[in-house]
């Protein structure tokens, strides 16, 4: 899965249309891979990498930037920085446009929400 995901963003980083959008997706993709084989640091690495990207995208990229954030910080058991990166999430959620993107990145939201009301703070 790693090495699939990497592969996955090396091939856009050596594209000649590569976009900021690309690279988003990319790093975001890299840091779920991560956070799913439990790797805090290189998940939050990662998510790092594609808030930086991302600030300047549409709010679908910034929330799922946000919500690599939240759920690497979850990880790395900090708690009130995750909650802090899943308010922010769903900041950008709320003014997410596309049909398609919304209810994706708020069942993801939704979803890492309910993670972080089984963890004491």
């Amino acid at each position: 899965m790693i090495a699939v995901a990497q592969a996955s963003y090396t091939h856009w980083l050596l594209r000649e249309d590569v976009q900021p959008v690309n690279r988003s997706v990319g790093l975001w993709q890299l840091s779920r891979v991560y956070a799913s084989v439990g790797s805090p640091q290189e998940s939050l690495r990662y998510a790092e990498a594609c808030w930086a990207i991302s600030l300047d995208l549409e709010p679908f990229y910034k929330g799922y930037a946000a919500e690599a954030m939240a759920r690497a910080k979850l990880l790395g058991h900090h708690e009130v920085e995750a909650r802090t990166w899943l308010h922010e999430a769903e900041t950008q959620l709320a003014s997410v446009d596309d049909p398609e993107g919304n209810p994706l990145l708020a069942a993801d939201l939704v979803e890492l929400a309910e993670r972080l009301k089984n963890v004491a703070t």
